[in-house]
């Protein structure tokens, strides 16, 4: 290819099909996107944008909403934290590290580390954010929307629950009956004034 043909490129004679390049109207921001003024405005506007696709009417959504949620991303974030919050579908070989620690016929009880979820949960919640160099404004927006939403009543009178505590179970039980279910009921102490209504 010679310049002469290089130079009627450029000036767009070239054969069908052309390309065409749509004029832009669009100016650029007068301040960068970290610059320190109009950070508090940037924070704003995303604080806004998260509390407002989260709800469903004038309420947070929750499972148990009974109007539309605003955005279903939200459904699906929300969901896949609880889950992660109960350890579903986290593989097993996060949780035991080495199969000596779950022997063959066992049982094994353990206290979720509430650090370890949420350094998972900020994990996946700062992939693919990059708005911030110091800090993650939209993660950090999701988590207390989040928050929110676990202080919700259900049913007037219960907030949402995040499970503390498990047990993992090793036995050919387990095999021979799948669909085994364990229910824990909590004994009512003497003279308590709690279980009274």
């Amino acid at each position: 290819m010679n310049v002469k043909a290089i130079k009627s490129l450029a000036k767009g004679q070239t054969d069908e099909p052309r390309r065409l390049v749509p004029p832009t109207n669009k100016t650029l921001a007068p301040h960068a996107i970290d610059d320190a003024a109009i950070r508090p405005q940037i924070a704003a506007a995303i604080q806004t944008a998260v509390i407002e696709q989260s709800k469903a009417g004038e309420e947070i959504w929750t499972e148990f909403s009974l109007d539309k949620p605003n955005n279903t991303d939200w459904t699906v974030i929300s969901s896949w934290i609880s889950e992660k919050l109960s350890l579903a579908d986290i593989p097993a070989h996060f949780l035991i590290p080495d199969p000596t620690f779950l022997p063959n016929e066992s049982i094994r009880f353990f206290h979720i580390d509430r650090n370890w979820l949420d350094c998972l949960v900020d994990g996946a919640l700062s992939v693919a954010n990059h708005l911030d160099r110091d800090d993650d404004l939209v993660r950090t927006y999701i988590k207390e929307t989040y928050n929110e939403y676990l202080k919700n009543k259900v049913g007037g009178s219960h907030e949402m629950q995040v499970p503390f505590y498990g047990l993992i179970l090793r036995s050919q039980i387990v095999e021979v009956m799948p669909d085994m279910r364990i229910t824990v009921s909590q004994p009512c102490i003497p003279d308590c004034t709690a279980c009274i209504e």
